[in-house]
């Protein structure tokens, strides 16, 4: 349990990468996807390599603040509906659209 000011938060996971069989970081290119490709320039940091990563699917349904740390500094807090869809459809997954 982590406790920041009068607040409690539940630790859900380390954000890791998703890997293949051999532990290397698979790479998706997904703007080659985007039907519109042809009519629509490319975000100036669209062209990849992304990466896609998930949280544990127990996290289904569960709303309200997280926090995300990196190297034991908070750097993010946000607010959601649904913590499993914001992290494994949302941050996640890169979409062509957001490319």
């Amino acid at each position: 349990m982590l406790k920041i000011d009068q607040y409690e938060f539940k630790y859900v996971c380390d954000i890791m990468p998703e890997t293949d069989d051999d532990g290397n970081i698979i790479e998706y290119y997904p703007q080659g996807l985007y039907r519109r490709k042809e009519s629509v320039e490319l975000h100036e940091n669209g062209k990849g390599p992304f990466c896609g990563f998930k949280i544990p699917a127990c996290w289904a349904g569960k709303e309200g603040v997280y926090c995300i740390y990196s190297d034991d500094q908070l750097v993010y807090v946000g607010e959601c509906v649904d913590l499993s869809k914001r992290f494994n459809m949302g941050y996640g997954n890169i979409s062509p659209r957001n490319c």
